[in-house]
């Protein structure tokens, strides 16, 4: 029985000593593909101001890094060439920009009748 215990200990010890490991490579690949998130948008934004417009899809590309990183819409105008009128549409398309304005909340008929 004595033996069986220190093996199911053992068996414990292991698992927790893989899941250990698993967790820390898991937590080291999310801290590159940050890195490497943070360093391509650092890289379309640092082109400075476009001197004609750019392809749709680089602009699309610029103007989700530009809101990611906060910039305001006039910068992205800059960044792009594209007119402002373009950028306000792709800033209202992107999740993070779309505020709840009109969000209608949700209530039980219980919560209403209190």
């Amino acid at each position: 029985m004595g033996r069986k215990i220190r093996l199911n200990r053992h068996a414990r010890v292991i698992a927790s000593e893989r899941e250990r490991r698993e967790h820390a490579a898991r937590a080291e690949a999310e801290r590159r593909e940050r890195e490497a998130a943070e360093r391509a948008r650092a890289a379309l934004l640092s082109a400075g101001p476009a001197a004609e417009r750019l392809p749709e899809e680089r602009a699309r590309e610029v103007v989700k890094a530009a809101i990611e990183a906060g910039l305001p819409q006039r910068q992205a105008v800059e960044l792009t060439g594209w007119s402002v009128g373009w950028i306000a549409a792709r800033y209202k398309e992107h999740p993070t920009v779309r505020p709840a304005l009109h969000a209608v909340p949700t209530t039980t008929a219980e919560e209403q009748a209190s």
